[in-house]
């Protein structure tokens, strides 16, 4: 999640043996974000002063844990 909203910016499920991903429309990241099938790893490309800000990852299993982080472009 992005921003102080916390937009959804990508997401992976799974279940059983399904795996689904999202990747948002927002124009914003549009052709920006690229994930990782095997790992789930998120990289944004070609990043601009706009994506600045707080990202928040939160990962669900028998617990939830979120991680906060900060990325500021020059």
């Amino acid at each position: 999640m992005f921003g102080p909203k916390d937009s959804l910016i990508s997401q992976i499920k799974r279940k059983n043996d399904f795996t689904s991903f999202f990747v948002t429309d927002d124009v914003g990241f549009i052709g920006r974000l690229q994930v990782d099938q095997k790992t789930g790893s998120l990289t944004i490309r070609n990043t601009r002063f706009k994506h600045s800000g707080q990202y928040r990852l939160s990962i669900s299993r028998e617990k939830t844990t979120i991680k906060t982080f900060n990325v500021t472009v020059i």
